[in-house]
């Protein structure tokens, strides 16, 4: 799998990658989905985002201006030396230089000693993989794993166009 161009998606800034690559209607390429693994696994780690401003809120500008900067910082809890290696790998400013966008494409990061330490990929492919973690529920519609936060805030019914559904 190489860095082709893939049809044009919505990306937020802290998603897209530092050479900013993505144009109005000119697509982007699998580097750019590697780019934002690399975000995903970051803020799964560490719990915000490899870009955040210093202040930890979201300003956009700042966001953007960290990314063109590329500097990743790490809290000083973060030891995982697989999981730093396979991050600053996927958070390679060049998309070139990025891991996933060279001869071997996306079996670079799939063979990537973080991943390599406990996922089968064939098993995972075939739907076989067990969860590390599977909640116990109570039924099928208990949501008592998230928290109570956003529970009573009103959520307007959709009325937007109809079109996108037609298939459902």
């Amino acid at each position: 799998m190489s860095c082709t161009t893939i049809v044009p998606c919505i990306l937020t800034p802290l998603f897209a990658c530092s050479s900013m690559s993505v144009q109005l209607g000119k697509g982007h390429g699998a580097g750019v989905d590697h780019w934002a693994t690399g975000v995903l696994i970051y803020e799964m780690l560490v719990g915000y985002s490899p870009f955040a401003d210093s202040s930890g809120g979201s300003d956009q500008m700042k966001i953007c201006k960290a990314i063109v900067r590329g500097r990743l910082s790490w809290p000083s809890w973060m030891r995982d030396r697989d999981a730093k290696d396979l991050i600053s790998k996927l958070l390679v400013a060049k998309v070139t230089n990025r891991l996933g966008c060279k001869r071997n494409g996306s079996k670079d990061i799939m063979m990537h000693k973080w991943f390599a330490r406990d996922i089968d990929w064939d098993a995972l492919q075939a739907k076989t993989m067990r969860a590390p973690w599977v909640p116990k529920l109570k039924n099928p519609f208990d949501t008592s794993c998230f928290p109570d936060e956003y529970e009573d805030e009103p959520v307007a019914p959709y009325s937007g166009p109809q079109d996108h559904f037609k298939a459902f």
